[in-house]
């Protein structure tokens, strides 16, 4: 077993100097105190969605051939105080990139589709245990298409 020993040594001293680095470094690649874990999360978290007219919501991906009156603004800004829910900005930059480019492609056929009004829907979770609270924040009308599965 002794060439175990400084293996040991080594993978401790490793160890030890990570964890010693990831305090003074906090969350600088690629030293990490995974600090994400230890927060609390928020009551209340958004997504932006479609909603057809009959009120059932679908990814905005789902559907193909944007057609929307004026520019596209989706920021979380519009629905509330700063602050008052979550939002995840890279899913929110992935929406306004395929609904931009959608909405570029689709100027050479306006009135294609179905009406859907895009919406940032938020959960809010309340005090007592239950299903969470749903308030959608109308961004813009448009009309679209459904895609094919």
């Amino acid at each position: 077993m002794p060439v175990a020993r400084p293996t040991v040594w080594l993978s401790v001293c490793v160890l030890l100097g990570y964890a010693v680095t990831s305090r003074v470094v906090e969350d600088l690649y690629p030293f990490s105190t995974f600090s994400m874990y230890a927060q609390h999360g928020g009551t209340a978290v958004s997504r932006i969605v479609a909603r057809t007219a009959d009120g059932r919501v679908h990814p905005v991906r789902a559907f193909v051939d944007w057609s929307c009156d004026g520019a596209l603004d989706l920021s979380p800004a519009r629905c509330g105080e700063p602050g008052s829910f979550d939002y995840t900005g890279y899913l929110d930059a992935e929406d306004a990139a395929h609904l931009e480019a959608a909405h570029l492609e689709a100027h050479h056929a306006p009135g294609v589709g179905e009406p859907v009004e895009i919406v940032r829907r938020v959960w809010k979770l309340g005090e007592v245990a239950g299903p969470p609270g749903i308030e959608d924040c109308p961004l813009h009308r448009c009309r679209a298409r459904l895609a094919s599965p």
